[in-house]
């Protein structure tokens, strides 16, 4: 649960790293929603105003234009393979304490 814990941190870190202020709209970034926006900027993904309202869920829904200039910080390549990195040991670990 504390490695949980520290992987979040670290993909915080990097999103503040990079001037992604992801948290200061989304209460959960690793919610449902959070997670959908982490994972299409690490695809590389340009962010549409269309494309967010898609992914997020009920009350974020309203906040789709506050969420794209959020979003609006430069995520390099460096960024995206940490990220990556570090959610996919994070998807590990939750898979684990599920078992």
């Amino acid at each position: 649960m504390q490695n949980r814990t520290q992987e979040k941190n670290r993909i915080h870190k990097i999103l503040q790293d990079a001037n992604i202020k992801l948290t200061t709209f989304v209460s959960d970034v690793f919610g449902v929603s959070g997670r959908a926006l982490i994972e299409s900027m690490v695809n590389g993904e340009v962010l549409e105003a269309e494309d967010v309202r898609k992914m997020v869920k009920t009350q974020l829904k309203n906040k789709v234009p506050q969420l794209i200039e959020a979003l609006n910080g430069r995520l390099r390549l460096l960024y995206r393979r940490m990220i990556k990195r570090h959610l996919d040991h994070l998807r590990y670990m939750e898979k684990e304490i599920q078992e």
